[in-house]
């Protein structure tokens, strides 16, 4: 019945390039079948490795903070002793791998406290293996983790945008990101700052100039992402 309500949602997002396209359930095993357009992306992010399997097992705890519904399968996946299994099939030439998770190690990861740290880090590398993006004038090129701030780094065209009216108009974009935020207006945005405000980080967008090297920085602190948070809480 569970498997029923979920395959009623189907398909569904998975990562930036994929699908799942229906859930059924195989021995101890409810297996995710899921179709991705960018094979490359998957293989390149080590899905069959023990450290992508690692980063399975740490979003679990906090699935109920942003997939409520999913959360509740979940516990009836832990009541009922079951694993997690994905198969992962290329849409262009059928190529498969597979990532398992036992039941044992299943019900531990549902039982465990979030650890956001690790979570923000796994985002990171994650952001990394998809790079570069280019869209609306600039490139995507990179994303790292200082001491005070997760930092999505963008190479910007300068033939068609100047950086000296970015940096005049600095106050402008951060007023217009943080709206961004509170409006949870981009799903991979909101789960990564609010990974960043948890773990005590704060998020920035630095954009560089293509030609120039000039470097212009937009930083929301620790505490401007805890107000939008706390006002999304207060609002409930």
């Amino acid at each position: 019945m569970a498997i029923a309500q979920m395959n009623a949602q189907m398909p569904y997002p998975f990562g930036m390039s994929g699908e799942i396209q229906s859930i059924s359930c195989e021995g101890q095993y409810v297996v995710y079948h899921i179709s991705v357009n960018d094979f490359g992306a998957m293989t390149k992010m080590g899905i069959t490795s023990d450290k992508y399997k690692e980063s399975m097992l740490l979003t679990i705890p906090v699935t109920p903070l942003f997939e409520p519904e999913t959360y509740k399968f979940y516990e009836i996946m832990v009541q009922h002793g079951l694993g997690l299994k994905y198969n992962i099939v290329s849409e262009h030439d059928g190529n498969a791998i597979q990532q398992s998770i036992s039941p044992d190690e299943f019900a531990s990861a549902f039982h465990s406290e979030p650890n956001f740290k690790k979570l923000l880090e796994m985002q990171v590398n994650s952001a990394n293996s998809s790079y570069p993006i280019v869209t609306h004038g600039m490139t995507i090129t990179k994303c790292t983790l200082t001491e005070q701030e997760m930092v999505t780094t963008a190479l910007v065209d300068e033939t068609i945008a100047s950086m000296d009216l970015l940096s005049q108009n600095i106050d402008v974009s951060k007023a217009s990101m943080m709206k961004a935020i509170a409006d949870r207006l981009d799903a991979m945005l909101t789960m990564n700052v609010f990974y960043c405000c948890m773990a005590g980080y704060g998020y920035a967008l630095e954009y560089v100039g293509s030609t120039t090297g000039k470097k212009v920085k937009v930083v929301i602190t620790q505490q401007e992402l805890q107000s939008l948070f706390s006002e999304d809480s207060s609002d409930n």
